[in-house]
């Protein structure tokens, strides 16, 4: 068992994730005081824009990755989360998965667009934007929904059968991740946010059940996230 008070931590990431979802929804307030023209996350810069959103995700989740960790945890904070001891040989696994995801996402939706936008932006903000999405986002994500949330549903439904409590933990670790991905968009999310969101939840999901370890799932949302940048620049 990775947390001995794996109800305690489940609580904690459910804290967490309800604050950050509100923050997303916060940015995405629509109108302004008035009921008209932007609200007040879009009269901020592009730069300002991208740093707190990143902090709205970052923030809650690595403190309620943390807390959990630390005070429901058995052990070292690295080995509780499953990010120690690293595999190569997971990180192998997890670019396979990346590139099959990837493969079925550009299938189902084409990636398009660019870094900047239509109008372009500042290089700053591009390089922010690119750093948030290739390494804090899938890092934070990865070891909130899998080193706490899947890991600590495994331990509390463990008397269920390992089996058993494998496949909830994948299937509601899955649904947060993709849930809070979608928070501001509703019905109107992408066909292809919703099959790499999914397709990256099980896949991640399911190599961190069968190695014990987030090692290879960290790898997997890195590559994926990479993958479409690169696309994006191509």
């Amino acid at each position: 068992m990775a947390y001995t008070r794996p109800s305690f931590a489940l609580a904690v990431a459910a804290g967490a994730w309800l604050v950050t979802a509100g923050l997303l929804l916060w940015t995405d307030d629509g109108a302004g005081a008035d009921g008209t023209g932007p609200g007040w996350f879009w009269m901020l810069g592009e730069l300002e824009r991208q740093l707190l959103a990143l902090a709205f995700v970052a923030v809650p989740l690595t403190a309620g990755a943390l807390v959990a960790a630390r005070w429901a945890g058995r052990g070292a904070i690295g080995r509780v989360l499953g990010i120690r001891p690293w595999r190569w040989s997971d990180a192998l696994v997890g670019v396979a998965i990346a590139l099959v995801v990837r493969a079925a996402v550009e299938v189902v939706e084409p990636t398009t667009g660019t870094l900047g936008g239509p109008f372009g932006a500042p290089p700053v903000v591009v390089a922010v934007s690119v750093l948030g999405a290739v390494v804090v986002a899938p890092v934070v994500e990865e070891v909130f929904f899998r080193g706490v949330m899947l890991r600590a549903l495994v331990d509390a439904l463990g008397r269920r059968g390992r089996a058993l409590a494998a496949v909830i933990a994948v299937a509601l670790s899955t649904a947060a991740f993709v849930v809070l991905h979608l928070v501001t968009l509703g019905p109107f999310a992408p066909a292809g946010l919703l099959v790499g969101t999914i397709g990256i939840g099980i896949g991640c999901g399911v190599l961190a059940v069968v190695t014990g370890r987030i090692g290879g799932a960290l790898v997997a949302h890195v590559v994926f996230n990479a993958l479409g940048i690169l696309l994006i620049v191509l």
